[in-house]
């Protein structure tokens, strides 16, 4: 018998014969002709609650891009009653990639408080589920005790949901982090949903959410998967991190008493006959719209190598030793991108200068890029004081100033610096001659150059006799 299925489905099923009394999840294997292959039940018990109220229900389910992974989510609950869990579950699981045949990796059973610290508040549990090779993304839609969670979702509705997105890592099963979405307003008769539907693309996950009534309409939001952070979010919906702790806004991971994970070889398949697609009248309602797919793009919030804060004179030589923040829909920093000293880009960066490569430097001005300017290579040199007359006649050095040609004395067409950067260049006026000094023991100049105007440029230069 070949094993190896390549298509996984989770499930629920309720005391099936065989088993202890309880509500228990299921894993189950397919071919691509949806032909059974085998599956897993696996139920958590929680400390205090009788076996047989036991309730777990397996409700989403993803697999790594790599095939060494599955990963599934859902609710467990102490009450045989399916409509009203309190506790998210998820856990990891190895794929054998030869025959298909798994076996537990890691599991977290998690409060998540959104709703209150009760048992009947109606907190809820991973509805979706997204994976890479390295993370497992998960999503809860809304839960409510009158409500439920496992109606069909056409009739989950309510004014003002709360909605959790989390990151775990598949190595350990640590949580990475954790965001509280809250969605709608309290306004009677403007009801929502979220989140209907997640999607992990490479840089960023997409997490979709609803609205019915006049205003009716179908959105989403767009997050770094690395932190959970949104850029840009409709005014409609408010982010926040949740911490670990006991109180209403709070997650709390959950010690479950027991854990059975058994692998099964009984087809539960039906034929199903009859299907009906459901139609709405979107100026009023929200289909059930599950799935979203949008276009695969770069994520706008990027880092960047980059030094401390400098000043105009000293930006060119500072150390690049920090990794800042940027915004942008490009790969790399440009003139107006937002800049933050933190991945989650609560803190922007103090005016200033920052050197960015060996060539580069910007300029922050409010929080924004308002400049990229290059680095040059300045060449010192000495130089008597300016005069409208004959700088031949000038008498010793005064000045050390900085050049952009590549001899040792500027030439026309170089540019002329007073200290060593690029922001002061000399002013020449109308026209102004500047005597060039040799280093070494005090002698008459050299040479001379003239400048006009305030760019710096090198109009014209002579020999000294």
């Amino acid at each position: 018998m070949s094993y190896n299925p390549t298509i996984y489905t989770t499930g629920t099923f309720y005391a099936y014969l065989g088993y202890s009394a309880g509500w228990w999840g299921t894993i189950q294997g397919w071919d691509e002709d949806l032909d059974y292959k085998f599956g897993y039940n696996f139920r958590f018990e929680i400390s205090g609650i009788q076996q047989a109220d036991a309730v777990t229900i397996g409700q989403c389910i993803s697999s790594s891009p790599n095939g060494l992974f599955l990963a599934n989510g859902g609710a467990v609950k102490g009450n045989s009653s399916a409509t009203n869990p309190n506790t998210a579950f998820i856990q990891c699981v190895d794929r054998n990639t030869n025959s298909g045949a798994l076996s537990t990796k890691w599991q977290k059973v998690i409060e998540l408080y959104v709703y209150g610290t009760g048992t009947n508040d109606g907190n809820p549990g991973f509805n979706h589920v997204e994976m890479d090779d390295e993370f497992i993304y998960a999503a809860t839609q809304y839960s409510g005790y009158s409500d439920g969670n496992f109606k069909n979702p056409n009739f989950i509705w309510k004014n003002q949901v709360i909605a959790v997105i989390a990151c775990f890592r598949i190595s350990d099963g640590n949580i990475m982090w954790i965001k509280k979405f809250t969605v709608g307003s309290t306004t009677f008769g403007t009801p929502a949903k979220a989140i209907t539907g997640l999607t992990l693309r490479p840089d960023a996950l997409y997490a979709a959410f609803a609205y019915q009534g006049n205003n009716a309409g179908y959105d989403y939001l767009k997050i770094n998967p690395t932190n959970g952070f949104v850029t840009t979010q409709s005014d409609i919906v408010v982010s926040s991190n949740m911490t670990s702790g006991s109180s209403t806004g709070n997650y709390s991971i959950v010690t479950p008493s027991d854990f059975d994970f058994m692998s099964s070889f009984t087809d539960l398949s039906e034929t199903v006959t009859g299907t009906t697609l459901e139609a709405t009248d979107l100026s009023q309602t929200v289909s059930n719209q599950w799935g979203i797919n949008p276009s695969s793009d770069k994520y706008v919030l990027q880092s960047f190598n980059s030094s401390s804060v400098s000043t105009s004179s000293n930006v060119c030589s500072a150390t690049i030793n920090q990794k800042y923040y940027f915004v942008s829909t490009t790969s790399s920093i440009t003139v107006g991108s937002d800049v933050y000293s933190d991945s989650l880009a609560t803190s922007g960066l103090t005016n200033g200068y920052y050197r960015i490569s060996s060539t580069q430097y910007i300029i922050v001005s409010s929080g924004s890029v308002s400049s990229i300017n290059t680095c040059v290579t300045l060449t010192a040199f000495l130089a008597g004081a300016g005069t409208s007359g004959n700088a031949c006649s000038t008498l010793g050095s005064s000045f050390t100033y900085y050049h952009t040609g590549s001899g040792t004395y500027p030439a026309v067409g170089d540019t002329v610096y007073s200290t060593n950067s690029t922001s002061n260049p000399l002013n020449g006026g109308s026209g102004t001659n500047w005597a060039v000094f040799a280093a070494g023991p005090p002698g008459p100049p050299v040479s001379y150059f003239r400048i006009f105007g305030g760019s710096g440029l090198v109009a014209v230069i002579g020999s000294c006799p």
